[in-house]
C-alpha cells in the first residue's frame, strides 16, 4: 500500500510566504522529486491558517520512505532547508501509511 511523507511548514511572516512558495516549488521540491522519484508530489497552502504549507510525497511503500529518509541526499535536503530558512520557518514531518482509498 502506498505511503506518504508529509512536510508541514509554518511560515509566520506574511512577507516570507511568496519567497518560500517560489523556493519550495522551484528548488526544494524539484530536487526531492529528482533525487527520490516519488510516485507523485503535491503542495498545498492551508485555507484555515494562511501561514501553513503542506508538501506530500507519495511512495509505493513505507519501506521506500524509510530508505529515502535514511539517505545522505535526504539529510542534504534537510540541511538546505535549515540553511535557507533557519528559524523563520518551522517544520515537521509525518510518515503516513494509506490504509484505504475510494475510487
Amino acid at each position: 500500500m502506498t505511503s506518504l511523507l508529509c512536510v508541514r511548514s509554518v511560515v509566520p511572516a506574511p512577507g516570507d510566504r511568496h519567497a518560500f512558495d517560489e523556493w519550495y516549488g522551484k528548488e526544494h521540491a524539484m530536487t526531492a522529486y529528482k533525487d527520490f522519484a516519488p510516485i507523485r508530489l503535491w503542495r498545498c497552502w492551508s485555507e484555515t491558517d494562511a501561514s501553513v504549507h503542506y508538501a506530500f510525497y507519495e511512495f509505493e511503500s513505507l519501506e521506500r520512505i524509510n530508505d529515502v529518509a535514511a539517505s545522505k541526499a535526504f539529510a542534504d535536503l534537510v540541511d538546505d532547508y535549515t540553511n535557507t530558512w533557519g528559524s523563520r520557518v518551522s517544520r515537521s514531518r509525518e510518515i503516513l501509511r494509506v490504509t484505504h482509498t475510494h475510487p
